[in-house]
């Protein structure tokens, strides 16, 4: 009786934890520190990290203080912002994005959900930015770097690593049963080398990604695709450079930004 008692405490507390850190986060998102424009609230949202789905459930005592926000987090506070007269517009502060590019487009149609639900503007600023980062930033209205930053947009690439040769060495066999030409799981496990349908699957995904990378960045920013994948080859580099040639709309330091939110 007694363990029962204790067991059913400690399913409330964990309950508890969970309800708490979700709020927790929620109110991060939602810029209770952030910049106060003339009209209200500024939402400031940094996104970063590996995004996952969903906040850890087998950790709820570490949201509490955790760096790392999910996606489902990120995307219920949009669709509160969107609504919360207090909440004048948006600034979103990306850092390193490990995520996978789906992950990404999902954030950017949710950014472009809430331009179009709230009329809201969203300001991007970044102090360095690379493939991914830059990918989310043309979801917003304005894009703003520090001046010292780097523009380390050059491209998108695939890579595949093979281990039969290391199974090999170790005397290891891979065994399993494949359907289909396509089928290219396993190619690491039982080849050294992709065979002609792996390659051909790999450079259609590629083609897709980059062709969708392309024409967010040409939509956003007012250029044409063989433009944008010109400056593509030959990147700028810096931030400044970066500015003039109409990759983003500024150079700005942190104070700067927020003196310009704040007007």
């Amino acid at each position: 009786m007694k363990r029962g008692r204790l067991l059913v405490g400690l399913l409330a507390l964990f309950l508890v934890a969970v309800l708490v850190g979700s709020a927790v986060t929620i109110v991060h998102l939602l810029g209770e520190d952030g910049p106060r424009s003339s009209g209200g609230q500024v939402l400031v949202v940094p996104i970063s990290g590996s995004l996952p789905e969903q906040p850890f459930p087998e950790e709820p005592i570490a949201a509490l203080g955790r760096g790392v926000t999910s996606i489902l987090e990120i995307d219920s506070a949009l669709r509160r912002a969107a609504s919360d007269d207090s909440i004048d517009q948006l600034l979103i502060r990306p850092g390193t994005l490990p995520a996978g590019y789906a992950k990404i487009q999902e954030l950017r149609d949710a950014i472009q959900r809430f331009k179009s639900d709230s009329g809201k503007p969203v300001t991007c600023w970044m102090e360095t930015t690379s493939n991914k980062e830059y990918y989310l930033a043309t979801a917003c209205d304005t894009i703003y770097m520090a001046p010292e930053g780097f523009f380390l947009v050059n491209g998108l690439h695939l890579s595949v690593t093979f281990f039969k040769g290391t199974l090999d060495k170790l005397g290891v066999e891979a065994e399993f049963a494949r359907a289909g030409k396509y089928k290219s799981a396993i190619e690491p496990m039982i080849s050294t080398e992709m065979s002609a349908p792996f390659r051909e699957m790999m450079e259609a995904l590629a083609t897709s990604l980059f062709d969708d990378f392309v024409e967010a960045i040409s939509q956003s920013r007012g250029l044409s695709d063989a433009e944008v994948r010109a400056l593509i080859d030959d990147p700028p580099l810096t931030a400044a450079g970066a500015a003039r040639m109409g990759l983003i709309d500024g150079l700005l330091y942190e104070d700067q930004l927020q003196e310009r939110l704040s007007g």
